[in-house]
């Protein structure tokens, strides 16, 4: 498993043979303790972590360590902004007047845009468009993950 800061990790322990009468002890990085077969713990930092378990079964033991990588949680995507001549609402423009869509994301690997202008654009930016018909501006932006943000903005064409 890989899990991330603030992520709940459970280390099990599956034994078999001895008396058939087991005690557990376990102990690890920050903190890790516990008597049963399983011990839980929230890794509060990234890095490598280790957890070492010791079972007894009547003059028998056995002591094994484990360990994971417990990696910074991604951040989750988010459009910071997304205008059109500066508005972060609808608009209303003449045919043929140039209009400005600027956008900026955070946590983002890339943003599409979803309705009839560029496919694929950069993460944060801008872009002049000229329309002739009212239409709606989706912006989708993704994180490396796959989470998505989105928004939207409607331009209204007067002729």
């Amino acid at each position: 498993a890989s899990p991330y800061t603030g992520d709940t990790v459970t280390w099990t322990s599956i034994v078999s043979g001895g008396t058939g009468s087991y005690t557990y002890s376990w102990s690890g990085d920050e903190g890790l303790s516990g008597t049963g077969s399983s011990a839980t713990t929230v890794y509060s930092a990234m890095g490598y972590k280790t957890a070492r378990i010791t079972v007894v079964s009547g003059s028998n033991y056995v002591g094994w360590p484990c360990s994971v990588t417990v990696q910074n949680r991604p951040s989750s995507p988010s459009i910071e902004y997304f205008k059109a001549n500066g508005s972060s609402s609808s608009i209303s423009v003449s045919s043929g007047t140039p209009v400005n869509l600027s956008w900026s994301s955070s946590g983002t690997s890339r943003c599409t845009a979803l309705s009839d202008w560029n496919n694929s654009i950069i993460t944060t930016g801008n872009m002049t468009l000229y329309p002739t018909s009212s239409s709606s501006y989706d912006l989708a932006c993704f994180s490396a993950s796959g989470d998505k943000a989105s928004a939207g903005l409607y331009v209204t064409v007067t002729q």
